[in-house]
């Protein structure tokens, strides 16, 4: 993955010309993302680049906290429970905020920042409420209960931690 912002322009510019060359030369060209084109995708900043200059159809997609909560058979939200989804990348006081005021928690990637995470769920005595899922929906899936992970062990990129404060795992 890579990190440096102007390295990410120069590739979705490249990607995005190639994509406009390609349309409107008359071939259709498809975008595939894993999860929800809206959702923390690359999709979004090929779409702000490419604007207008070509007609684009987005298609939902299923979002990996769905998938998950499906999988788990459990309600994201229930009644008037409250739900805030994040990227790991997200400063630790936003994090931390939205823990506190918010019933069930989503914070997506969390490999970026994953002891730091661990020691706020911890922190916040919230580590039996939490479960990461890591791969979602793929062949490597792997889904464990956060009390049991090592907080020290590297994570994959597709890392998913799920906190529901009324809930145990």
């Amino acid at each position: 993955m890579i990190k440096d912002l102007e390295e990410k322009q120069r590739a979705w510019n490249l990607v995005s010309d190639e994509i406009i060359i390609d349309v409107k030369a008359g071939n259709n060209v498809g975008f595939v993302t894993l999860g929800d084109a809206s959702v923390y995708s690359t999709y979004t900043y090929l779409l702000n680049i490419i604007g207008d200059q070509i007609p684009v159809e987005t298609i939902a997609g299923i979002a990996s906290y769905t998938q998950i909560a499906a999988q788990l058979s459990i309600p994201l939200m229930i009644d008037e429970e409250m739900l805030e989804v994040l990227p790991a990348t997200a400063p630790m006081d936003k994090i931390s905020a939205a823990i506190d005021v918010n019933d069930n928690i989503v914070i997506m990637k969390i490999s970026a920042h994953s002891k730091a995470i661990y020691d706020l769920i911890k922190d916040k005595n919230l580590l039996d409420k939490a479960v990461l899922v890591q791969g979602a929906s793929m062949a490597e899936e792997k889904i464990t209960p956060f009390n049991q992970i090592d907080p020290a062990a590297k994570l994959p990129y597709f890392s998913t931690l799920l906190v529901k404060k009324n809930f145990v795992f």
